[in-house]
């Protein structure tokens, strides 16, 4: 495989003697140039300098490795689920079947090419979890690698079609203003009263209170964000409470905790 190709420079260093026959330079290279009684002696100069630079004599590997040949590459199928399925669970089992003649190291599976985990044993599957995907197509991918550094894989599309609303965190509201045990005169009115509406599910209305009584109802403007009013000065001084509500898509109300301020002359 790519990954374990290494290139290396092998270099033929040797003296003149080994090319050339010093008494008919023009000549054919020497058949047997160690038969020249001054080659040893030649030789040996220039092999020591060709060491000294770092120069290595080691001759090319003649053999040949047949285990990344394509008889030898491991082959991968998705056996479950079947391209193009519907799933509905959070959790979903991928099998996959494998051959490989050089064994089997591992299997790793993927949704969108994120790793969801890995098997090196028999049968070779694993529960992926898409909870945290969007419902449509998204691919799912089962990748063998052997022993010998060779890998394959196999991918099938699947539609993604989970009830969100079955995992749904739930509806939260919270008063953010005014503070509890505020003071406030006619002056700091109108006075805004803020609330933040958290959770999964589509919000159908929220509503303010003081004493009790609604001031104001707003159509739900989705989730995890803030909704505020404007409450009018009431006509007189004294303690008033304070609470929001909110109903969520499911029909379930959530109230605030009841605050108190006070406004004085």
């Amino acid at each position: 495989p790519p990954d374990l190709v290494e290139e290396r420079v092998y270099r033929n260093v040797n003296c003149i003697l080994y090319y050339v026959q010093k008494d008919d330079p023009r000549g054919p290279a020497p058949k047997n140039p160690k038969a020249d009684p001054q080659y040893s002696s030649w030789e040996g100069a220039v092999r020591g300098w060709a060491e000294r630079q770092g120069y290595h004599f080691e001759r090319p590997p003649t053999d040949s490795d047949e285990s990344n040949s394509s008889e030898g590459q491991p082959k991968i199928s998705i056996t479950s689920p079947a391209g193009g399925a519907t799933v509905k669970d959070t959790g979903i089992l991928v099998k996959a079947s494998v051959d490989a003649p050089h064994g089997i190291k591992k299997v790793e599976f993927l949704v969108d090419g994120a790793s969801a985990g890995s098997d090196m044993t028999y049968p070779y599957e694993q529960t992926v979890d898409v909870s945290g995907y969007s419902n449509g197509f998204h691919n799912i991918t089962a990748k063998v690698y052997d022993l010998v550094g060779n890998t394959s894989d196999s991918t099938v599309s699947i539609n993604v079609n989970l009830d969100k609303k079955q995992n749904a965190k739930p509806t939260s509201i919270s008063l953010t203003s005014p503070s509890e045990s505020l003071n406030v005169t006619q002056a700091n009115f109108p006075l805004n009263i803020t609330t933040t509406v958290s959770g999964d599910l589509d919000i159908e209305k929220v509503e303010f209170f003081v004493n009790g009584a609604v001031i104001n109802r707003q159509p739900g403007a989705g989730n995890n964000k803030s909704y505020v009013t404007a409450w009018s000065y009431p006509g007189s001084i004294g303690s008033y409470s304070i609470k929001a509500a909110t109903v969520d898509e499911n029909g379930r109300g959530v109230f605030t905790k009841t605050i108190t301020i006070t406004i004085d002359k």
